[in-house]
């Protein structure tokens, strides 16, 4: 039992190392970053079809209950990509880490369990994918990718 309490602990004490590592180089470079220009959802759009995607743009507002800014929902075939803009890089970061934050304890306390979508982003945009398509999400990242490459992230 106590071997088992001390493998749980260390698992835990790795986990929180590996996620205090990505937040100080996030922050590092969100300092270098932060005086490139802003993204827009048009922005994301011209990149997903630069990746080849069929984007379908809806009018439909997205909201998630961790993300503090509204943003807008993007249909490709029958996955949905909701685009969320913030004001700074910052914001985009400090909301991105709370989300982090709720699918490692998705992940660490049932184990049976995936998070219901996959996050990425770009400068200021957070980008929420929802598809059960491999291809689709492949494309959403290398999109995001270029979108930070072309900023100068």
């Amino acid at each position: 039992m106590a071997k088992r309490l001390r493998a749980v602990a260390l698992a835990l004490a790795i986990l929180v190392f590996g996620f205090g590592f990505v937040v100080a180089v996030t922050e590092y470079q969100v300092g270098a970053n932060a005086a490139h220009s802003l993204l827009t959802t048009r922005d994301v759009i011209r990149a997903l079809e630069a990746a080849g995607l069929a984007v379908d743009t809806e009018n439909e507002t997205a909201s998630h209950p961790l993300i503090g800014v509204a943003g807008k929902t993007l249909i490709i075939g029958t996955s949905t990509i909701e685009v969320y803009v913030f004001p700074s890089v910052r914001d985009r970061v400090s909301d991105e880490q709370v989300l982090q934050r709720y699918i490692l304890s998705i992940q660490t306390f049932n184990t049976t369990s995936e998070s219901p979508f996959r996050i990425t982003s770009a400068q200021n945009i957070l980008l929420l994918i929802q598809t059960d398509t491999e291809s689709i999400e492949r494309s959403v990242f290398l999109a995001a990718r270029a979108l930070s490459s072309a900023a100068g992230n």
